[in-house]
This record gives structure tokens, C-alpha cells and sequence, in this order.
């Protein structure tokens, strides 16, 4: 627009230019007075100008709105929220993942038939027993009988009584049988070996030990007063784990009833 408006304006100031310079003529037709004529170019010109000024404070208004519709078009466009943009990741060099704990599986380990480990031993705990009883012969009145002799059939065991370092009385028992004979008949003596088993699991201090004995429990069959059992004599030998002996002699001379449960015991000197 501008651009048009020059063009006008350069023509124009040509046609002043022009029309000054040439003047009035003579002719056989009377010419206009120059000075009319000038004023009338110069007001034609300024008429031009003020359209041209006119025009240009018009197009400068319209493109002024412009950038200022555009201006704001763009600042508007920048606050949109964007609706394809992706949501802002977090750091990754300042964040650390969160360890997962992992579950574990330790198998069972598969039973055995290994003994269970045995106490550990002291120096003067007993790894055996040696056992001898003497029967004696001899007769005796029950109920209104007497009987000669003093063997029996019924069981017999070996009592050992102590006190545990902890001070608890205990009482400990073994079987006393030979399998190989008829045993504990009147005048015989037999002898018992007890080793390993209970002793080697759950050891037996011969400094803990107060008294030594045996008891009868009635099995057999035979009449009451043929199961009395006379213990003429007894001797007991104790093998210690640091490999020494300890032997103890008794002479008792006692009978052990039948038809009840009878136990002795004696003091160890």
C-alpha cells in the first residue's frame, strides 16, 4: 500500500514540476494565470499527500493490530496446555530403585538314623559295670512253710543312687540276666556285665554315686515262697572313663521276699 501511494506522489510532484516550468504559452486560446495554476498543482499535491498520510496511518493502525492479535495469539498458544505432550519423567540420577526382597527356599535336611550325641564324659564317669552275686542256701518260714534253698526266678536289678551336681536325688536301674544259663539259683554265683546304652547316653559321675543295691520284682510262676531269693554276697567294679577301677565287696546275707516288690540298698564306703 505504501508502495502505491509513492508512485502516486512521485507523479504528481512530476506534473508540478512540469506544469511551473513551462509557464504560460501563447496561443491563439487565452492560458490560464500561472500563479492559478501553480496554487492549483500545490493543492492538488498536499490533497495527495494527506491521502497518502492518510492511507499509511491506516495501514500502520491494521498492521499494528496485527502483531498484537498475533502477539496474543502466541501467548495463548504458549499457556495451552499441551494435550499430546508426554508426562515429565523422574530422575534417574538422584532416584535409586527400590530393592524387591527375594524369597528364599532352604530345604530340610533329610532325617538319619545317626544316635543322638552322647554326653560328653568326665574323668571319673563309669564306661562299665561288673556285676558278681552270690545265692545262699538256707531255709525259711512263710506262711506257715519252710523252704530250703534261696534261688529265684523273678527279675532282679541293679539300683545305683546318687545325687546330680545339681542336687536332685536320682536312681538309676539295669537289668541283671544271662541269657547263656539258669541264674541266681542257691549256691551259685553269677556274674553281670553292663556297658554302653544308658552309660554311654546319659553317663553316670562314680563321684555322684551314695549307694549301690539291687531289687526283685516278682514274674515267675511258682508259689510265693519259692520265689525269696537269698543274697548271700555281692561285689560291684566300676572301669572310669580316664581308665581307672573301683571295686566294692558286700556281704549282706539278705533275703528278698516274694509275692512283693523288695529292694535293698547299701552305702558305698
Amino acid at each position: 500500500m505504501l508502495r502505491q501511494w509513492s508512485h502516486v506522489i512521485t507523479l504528481t510532484f512530476v506534473l508540478v514540476v512540469t506544469l511551473a516550468g513551462c509557464g504560460p504559452r501563447p496561443g491563439p486560446t487565452p492560458a490560464l494565470d500561472a500563479t492559478a495554476q501553480w496554487k492549483t498543482a500545490v493543492a492538488a499535491v498536499q490533497a495527495t499527500l494527506a491521502r497518502a498520510q492518510a492511507a499509511t496511518a491506516t495501514e500502520t493502525v491494521s498492521l499494528t493490530g496485527g502483531k498484537a492479535k498475533r502477539a496474543t495469539e502466541t501467548a495463548a498458544a504458549q499457556t495451552r496446555p499441551a494435550t499430546n505432550t508426554p508426562p515429565p519423567q523422574p530422575p534417574t540420577a538422584t532416584t535409586k530403585p527400590t530393592a524387591v526382597p527375594t524369597a528364599t527356599f532352604t530345604p530340610k535336611p533329610a532325617p538319619t538314623n545317626t544316635p543322638a550325641p552322647s554326653k560328653p564324659l568326665l574323668r571319673d564317669a563309669i564306661v562299665l559295670i561288673e556285676v558278681s552275686t552270690i545265692t545262699g542256701k538256707g531255709s525259711r518260714t512263710r506262711h506257715m512253710f519252710t523252704k530250703d534253698g534261696g534261688g529265684t526266678d523273678d527279675d532282679v536289678y541293679l539300683i545305683l543312687e546318687g545325687v546330680s551336681q545339681t542336687g536332685i536325688p536320682y536312681s538309676r536301674q539295669f537289668a541283671l540276666e544271662d541269657p547263656s544259663k539258669n541264674d541266681r539259683e542257691q549256691g551259685q554265683t553269677d556274674y553281670y556285665r553292663i556297658s554302653g546304652g544308658g552309660l554311654a547316653l546319659d553317663p553316670i559321675s562314680l563321684s555322684a554315686l551314695k549307694r549301690v543295691g539291687f531289687r526283685k520284682e516278682e514274674t515267675s510262676q511258682t508259689t510265693k515262697i519259692d520265689g525269696d531269693w537269698l543274697l548271700q554276697g555281692f561285689s560291684v567294679s566300676f572301669t572310669l572313663a580316664d581308665g581307672t577301677h573301683r571295686s566294692f565287696e558286700f556281704r549282706p546275707n539278705q533275703w528278698f521276699s516274694s509275692g512283693e516288690m523288695a529292694q535293698f540298698t547299701w552305702p558305698l564306703q
